[in-house]
């Protein structure tokens, strides 16, 4: 697994991007620009979770990190082929499980 899908799989398993930088060891800002980068190419999505945004998100009642990060991602049905297709999951790439 690459580590563009690792992220894009933790990222998935809602880890949030300060989290992931010191799981692969890099740093938060190069983990923002590879998360800008899944944005431009379609597998994720940004949800804004500022002001009363979660107030109106259909999981916003139910949502774990609503209240610790501005925002939250959803990988797009594109991102989750991506993932598929490798068949790992990040524990796996990085021999954490």
């Amino acid at each position: 697994m690459s580590l563009y899908e690792d992220v894009l799989a933790r990222l998935e398993s809602g880890e949030t991007p300060g989290r992931i930088a010191d799981a692969v060891d890099r740093r938060p800002d190069a983990i923002e620009a590879m998360i800008e980068e899944m944005r431009r190419r379609g597998h994720l999505t940004r949800i804004d979770c500022s002001g009363t945004a979660c107030d109106r998100c259909p999981v916003g009642g139910s949502c774990s990190m609503a209240g610790d990060v501005p925002a939250q991602y959803v990988v797009s049905r594109d991102g989750q082929s991506l993932l598929a297709a490798d068949g790992e999951t990040p524990s796996e790439a990085t021999g954490d499980g």
